[in-house]
């Protein structure tokens, strides 16, 4: 987790590793997977075993990716939510989930 980037900071860094930013969708789905879970880790309401949350920025504010196991994602994902805030390609648009999707 890093704090202080901006948008255009971590779209930058990701062009210069030769990588992108996930699109809205690409990480919503990572996010809930195929089974419309509510988070990562299900129907189950946020707690400290599961996700960093509710915590002031500073020394403590922060943890290491994979601190909370319990929390993972459907595909094996860490950290998709609490901790910091994510940044996606672009902003949420309700007709990304009804079009086919392309193979890349």
């Amino acid at each position: 987790p890093v704090v202080g980037v901006d948008w255009e900071n971590a779209r930058m860094y990701c062009e210069w590793n030769h990588k992108r930013l996930p699109t809205e969708a690409e990480f919503e789905r990572a996010v809930r997977g195929d089974d419309g879970r509510k988070y990562p880790w299900g129907q189950n309401d946020p707690s400290e075993e599961l996700t960093v949350y509710h915590r002031p920025l500073g020394v403590n504010g922060l943890e290491e990716v994979g601190s909370r196991p319990k929390g993972v994602g459907p595909y094996g994902h860490h950290d998709l939510a609490g901790n910091v805030w994510e940044w996606s390609q672009d902003l949420y648009d309700p007709y990304a989930y009804r079009r086919e999707r392309s193979e890349e």
